[in-house]
């Protein structure tokens, strides 16, 4: 019953734990902020490759 109990409980741990680890922003100046920090060529480089990774599927 204990080894059960045990083996439920970190399959939740496991299954949950993504969830955690998704990072949400609060704001659209919050993003905003964050993409202030690199050079135009860089916000470029990263739009293209979300754009190459989204086709990719």
């Amino acid at each position: 019953m204990l080894k059960r109990f045990f083996f439920v409980l970190i399959m939740w741990v496991v299954a949950l734990s993504p969830l955690s680890a998704q990072t949400t922003y609060g704001t659209v100046a919050d993003l905003e902020e964050q993409w202030k920090e690199y050079t135009s060529y860089q916000k470029e480089e990263l739009s293209s490759f979300c754009d190459f990774l989204f086709e990719q599927g």
